[in-house]
């Protein structure tokens, strides 16, 4: 059903990394990114029952120097 009021928690974050490895067959550039994210959680009874989240993807793999998918 419904989450009721309360049930939904809301995290706003920033996400940060950097490329080390290969991503969806891209290069390898070592570059830095930051980037604003959120998620969402749907927990009832002390348990995570859904979650959902986004985030800039295309600001991350610009940063990183990467094509995008």
């Amino acid at each position: 059903g419904q989450p009721r009021p309360g049930d939904t928690v809301v995290v706003r974050y920033t996400e940060r990394g950097r490329s080390v490895q290969s991503f969806r067959d891209g290069p390898v550039t070592g570059k830095d990114y930051e980037v604003q994210a959120m998620e969402w959680f749907v927990v009832k009874e002390g348990h995570i029952e859904r979650r959902w989240g986004v985030r800039d993807t295309a600001s991350m793999f610009r940063q990183m120097a990467l094509p995008l998918p």
